[in-house]
């Protein structure tokens, strides 16, 4: 009997670390991000990030997955309304994070040629699929800055991030951001951008890498160049 109440629906939803995808590679044979008259020349990797969200929005988990997430570092337990609005379906929910999505690729072309001070744009299209959600705007934005000065700003490392942009290049704060660094950091990534406004929202002793607080494109790519050239001493941790 004990076990059956072990399945029942309770109204919360775990996060947890979610998959990281290189925006200089490719994902289903294509590019991630496509330059017309450009490819990326270098050797290293910037990784965007994501959450894994377990929970309907209507439903909830199950009582034994809140439970055994409660003694998991790596998850975190939330109520069901603090990521679903009153009222709204999984399908509602995946269509706001899609356009989401849309507008922070959008947001990611606009930043990197206001940076690059290209009036012109060379055709870009970004093609990734069901991952939803504003936060992969900042890697976005420098994997495109990336391809066209075709300087390998990463020096070869493997970098993550996160953190929505603006058209302007401001970096803005994300949900989410512990189990986006233990995604990065099992992704084999040794330094990790996070918009400085979420620096503290991070709680947990990350070892093994290094956690650079960035408030604007510009910034993200000076940190960049300064991992590049092993100028660690200048960057800007949180």
């Amino acid at each position: 009997m004990f076990a059956f109440f072990l399945f029942i629906p309770v109204p919360y939803c775990v996060e947890m670390p979610g998959p990281t995808q290189n925006v200089l590679g490719q994902l289903d044979g294509k590019n991630l991000i496509s330059i017309e008259g450009r490819s990326f020349q270098g050797n290293g990797q910037l990784l965007m990030t994501t959450v894994s969200l377990s929970g309907k929005a209507q439903y909830g988990v199950p009582l034994y997955q809140a439970l055994y997430s409660n003694f998991d570092s790596k998850s975190v337990v939330l109520p069901l309304d603090y990521v679903y609005p009153k009222n709204m379906t999984d399908t509602q929910y995946k269509a706001q994070n899609t356009q989401l999505m849309t507008k922070s690729q959008n947001s990611a072309i606009v930043s990197a040629y206001n940076y690059l001070n290209m009036k012109d744009y060379p055709k870009t299209q970004i093609s990734i699929e069901n991952i939803g959600g504003p936060s992969a705007g900042l890697m976005f934005a420098l994997g495109i800055i990336d391809i066209i000065q075709n300087k390998n700003l990463t020096g070869g490392n493997t970098i993550a991030g996160t953190g929505q942009i603006t058209n302007s290049g401001k970096v803005q704060a994300i949900g989410g951001i512990e189990q986006k660094i233990y995604g990065a950091q099992s992704s084999g990534a040794k330094f990790f951008l996070s918009p400085t406004s979420n620096c503290l929202d991070i709680k947990a002793e990350h070892n093994d890498i290094q956690i650079v607080a960035v408030s604007t494109l510009a910034d993200a790519v000076k940190s960049l160049e300064n991992i590049k050239e092993n100028k660690l001493n200048n960057l800007q941790h949180c």
